[in-house]
């Protein structure tokens, strides 16, 4: 049986020691397990976290526009709307010497200087 101890987690509200399962037991719950790695996620790998924000929010965006049946649009309205294009996965260039960003399901093809087509690939 495994001695009384306090949680490890940073925001764990109980006062008083729990007495684990086992001896490996360190959070007094699965509330603060889950809380003390999201903790340790956010601080640890920040600028991933912050990417992965980025990439999903390019996704809504490229979503919304085909939704709304806007499939050619231009590079200051993706600004506009909040697009960052540092974020893509996959880059790479097409047969046509054109460029190619993954987003998600959805492909941004640079036409021109200026231009994008959105092209979403159904599974």
């Amino acid at each position: 049986m495994a001695k009384a101890r306090f949680c490890n987690s940073p925001d764990c509200t109980r006062k008083t020691p729990f007495t684990p399962i086992s001896d490996a037991a360190v959070y007094c719950c699965v509330r603060c397990k889950n809380r003390a790695n999201y903790i340790f996620t956010n601080l640890e790998y920040e600028f991933e976290v912050l990417r992965h924000k980025e990439r999903k929010r390019n996704i809504k965006i490229l979503e919304y526009l085909l939704s709304v049946g806007q499939w050619r649009v231009s590079y200051e309205l993706l600004l506009q709307m909040g697009f960052t294009f540092e974020v893509t996965y996959i880059p790479f260039v097409d047969g046509n010497h054109n460029k190619n960003m993954r987003f998600g399901n959805c492909y941004l093809k640079m036409v021109d200087q200026d231009n994008f087509e959105i092209t979403y690939i159904n599974n």
